[in-house]
């Protein structure tokens, strides 16, 4: 009784070697290239996805430039014939310095949201309005304070509660 179970035991031990060289080794040498390939293009195709939701913001040299995702830019102030870019980068708040104009940067995103002379915020990082002694202003988030000009206001307000009305 003992050897027929010994004779089981390497009869099992051989047919999984007749099996591992015959069926698994060669599906793992046809699959496994499949499997690579299949990745890295998935992968290139999620970058180039990714790659199409950055917007690039020109600046007038040949290095400044500045490519973002949308949702992460949260203002852009003027600064004579330079542009403070403030965004969001893995959640920390940085800022770039880039030699272009505001109105120019205006036109190119229409998206962006005209406070001030010197200011165009993403409305998408808006939390709250603000109003003092004659002054608007608009809180982002990470309580970044924004001012609202005369000039402005109207426009402000109705682009603001047209973005943040509930559906």
């Amino acid at each position: 009784m003992f050897s027929n179970l010994v004779f089981a035991y390497e009869l099992n031990f051989i047919l999984s070697i007749v099996f591992l060289k015959q069926f698994y080794i060669p599906a793992v040498l046809t699959l496994l290239p499949l499997i690579i390939i299949v990745r890295w293009t998935l992968g290139r195709y999620s970058q180039k996805r990714i790659a199409r939701k950055k917007i690039e913001i020109k600046g007038s040299g040949n290095y400044d430039n500045l490519r973002i995702n949308f949702n992460d830019l949260v203002y852009i102030k003027s600064s004579d014939n330079y542009i403070e870019v403030l965004y969001l980068e893995s959640g920390i708040i940085k800022k770039a310095i880039i030699r272009a104009l505001l109105k120019n940067i205006e036109k190119t995103f229409p998206n962006l949201l005209r406070t001030h002379r010197s200011y165009l915020i993403n409305p998408f990082h808006f939390k709250q309005w603000n109003s003092g002694k004659n002054k608007l202003e608009v809180i982002l988030k990470n309580d970044i304070t924004i001012p609202v000009s005369k000039t402005y206001i109207e426009n402000v307000k109705h682009a603001i509660n047209s973005t943040t009305k509930k559906q």
